[in-house]
């Protein structure tokens, strides 16, 4: 597949901003660069692999995201049962 930047560049820009989000809340520093975006394609390569799809990953993640909800909601009933 190619892809080209100037293919569409609102989505672009759309899709490039939110990562600039997403990685300054993780770097240490606050401009983040594309040498960090691509160590968080990196991690997620190692996570799922370097073919993994799109999909499969937002759904793992979104899957992690819930069950981490969940074991938070979990502890905060306990505490309050507990009372």
């Amino acid at each position: 597949m190619h892809f080209s930047v100037q293919g569409d560049l609102r989505r672009t820009v759309a899709v490039l901003q939110q990562l600039q989000v997403l990685i300054g809340c993780a770097a240490t520093e606050s401009d983040p660069n594309l040498a960090d975006l691509l160590c968080l394609i990196q991690a997620v390569q190692r996570e799922f692999g370097r073919t993994a799809p799109l999909e499969g990953v937002i759904q793992a993640l979104v899957a992690q995201d819930l069950e981490q909800q969940m074991t938070v909601r979990r502890k905060i009933e306990t505490r309050q049962g507990a009372r």
